[in-house]
């Protein structure tokens, strides 16, 4: 019995000290991880798309709508880093500028003699048309004001005179509009980027020339385009020929910011 006793205490030291050994033989272990616990208030931004980019850091967030907190969990360094991205993220957006357009719309003629009154501000855009098309005459047929939202879609519309008979009762129908405008940053004179850039004609057309029996029919037009005008510059935006003569439409537009 004695000698079963000794076996097993030598078998136990021995088995101690091969543990010690090994014990000895791993590396000394690093520091353990401070894992730490914040919550940071949103002020500006969606709270919740806050969240999604901030997910790159591997860090445990829950993100609470009221109150507007983002609650975060992790190794201290992450949170640390996380919250230096909140500090560079969650800022006021800039404020969105009012844009002003002014539309004109011009009738060309092949005859001199249909030349009306123009504004003088577009003197330089006949200069820049009459080179390229064969057109004499240019008369202002209407002008309009548009202002609107950056970022935000505009429109109007309204009745201008016929082309072919200023004085009828029948007028052109036209729509105008844009799906969004966007400013580029920086000082005047800025870009102004028009998407969606629409006008659209019904033009009365009369079918006889008697004022007594005269009768209309009507065709449609449209201009239709994405375009970049630089702040304060007037540019032909588009050409259209609806009424069935020698004539057309041109759609100027020149834009602007409202400071």
């Amino acid at each position: 019995m004695k000698r079963h006793l000794v076996l097993a205490l030598f078998a136990a030291l021995s088995l101690s000290a091969v543990n010690s050994g090994a014990e000895e033989e791993k590396p000394a272990s690093s520091a353990p991880v401070q894992i730490v616990q914040r919550i940071f208030p949103v002020k500006n931004v969606d709270v919740r798309h806050l969240r999604d980019l901030l997910g790159i850091f591997g860090v445990n967030i829950v993100a609470n709508d009221e109150p507007r907190v983002l609650a975060v969990s992790g190794p201290k360094e992450r949170v640390e880093a996380v919250a230096e991205a909140i500090r560079q993220l969650d800022v006021p957006a800039q404020p969105r500028r009012n844009v002003e357009l002014t539309a004109y719309m011009i009738v060309a003629s092949p005859k001199a003699s249909d030349t009306g009154s123009l504004p003088a501000a577009l003197d330089s855009v006949v200069k820049q048309l009459k080179p390229v098309f064969a057109y004499l005459g240019y008369r202002l047929l209407e002008s309009f004001v548009l202002r609107g939202r950056e970022g935000e879609n505009g429109s109007t519309m309204g009745h201008a005179p016929s082309p072919s008979l200023p004085d009828a009762p029948e007028k052109v129908d036209y729509e105008f509009g844009y799906s969004t405008v966007t400013v580029s940053p920086g000082d005047a004179p800025r870009m102004i980027r028009l998407d969606g850039l629409e006008l659209s004609l019904v033009v009365p057309i009369p079918r006889n020339s008697d004022p007594k029996t005269r009768d209309f029919h009507y065709v449609k037009g449209r201009i239709n385009t994405d375009i970049d005008i630089r702040e304060g510059q007037k540019v032909v935006v588009g050409k259209a020929n609806v009424d069935g003569s020698d004539s057309a439409f041109f759609l100027v537009v020149m834009a602007g910011v409202v400071e």
